[in-house]
């Protein structure tokens, strides 16, 4: 299909893609309805059944605001889960198209230290994947699952780029430092360990660390397990 020239510059416009990779690479597709899109869903649908079951997801009243709360955005549901379960909606593709967000970078915190190899890093990826909330199929993550299908050798297109929030080890190295990882996980916290590691290589006098994290089984999802079991006690 042929992309019109419109807002969305970052679409490919004026060249010739197939739906399937406009779809699958350009746009969110798993973003939750508005109520402001379902309001365009009724006005392209001319079923009589279809219609009303819409529209009663959109209006002003605290029952439409609660079935909205409890069918949308309880299970999380797209547009696209709509189209599935209303296929009497009539919605133009280019309306369609229009409805949907610009595929948004998914950003990985860098699990190593350049101290060990400035010319390669390592990112830690959980790969998502269960049960819809919508009851219909599989949920899968964007980007973790592409990561996971690709082959070794095969060349992804990313950048890098330096934290501004401040999360980073101090200068002295003489400081204690506890580190936690329940929003962040473990991945940063592996390139400050092998950070002080090469610290302590070139003779620094480090403070204690202490490292907090999570796993289900340790045997199941202990990552680098042995990399860490031989930090243990050696204040790194």
């Amino acid at each position: 299909m042929q992309v019109a020239e419109g807002r969305r510059a970052q679409l490919p416009v004026g060249d010739s893609v197939s739906v399937g990779r406009l779809l699958s690479e350009f746009v969110e597709l798993q973003q939750v309805a508005t109520r402001k899109q379902i309001q365009i869903m009724s006005e392209n649908t001319r079923c009589p059944v279809t219609k009303p079951k819409l529209l009663a997801y959109v209006g002003d009243d605290a029952a439409a605001t609660e079935r909205y709360r409890c069918d949308i955005l309880g299970k999380c549901q797209s547009v696209f889960d709509l189209l599935e379960e209303y296929p009497a909606c009539e919605l133009p593709f280019h309306a369609y198209l229009e409805m949907l967000s610009l595929l948004a970078p998914r950003y990985y915190s860098i699990s190593s230290s350049p101290s060990g190899d400035p010319a390669r890093c390592s990112v830690t990826v959980a790969v998502v994947q269960g049960p819809a909330g919508s009851g219909r199929g599989v949920y899968k993550g964007i980007c973790s699952n592409y990561l996971a299908g690709r082959r070794e050798g095969e060349t992804i297109h990313a950048t890098v780029r330096e934290t501004r929030a401040g999360f980073r080890l101090p200068d002295d190295v003489s400081v204690p430092i506890i580190m936690v990882g329940p929003g962040t996980g473990l991945a940063p916290f592996r390139g400050f360990l092998q950070e002080r590691a090469a610290r302590k290589a070139k003779g620094a006098n480090l403070g204690p660390a202490m490292l907090f994290f999570g796993c289900r089984h340790p045997e199941q999802d202990y990552l680098y397990a042995d990399e860490f079991e031989g930090l243990r006690g050696r204040r790194h």
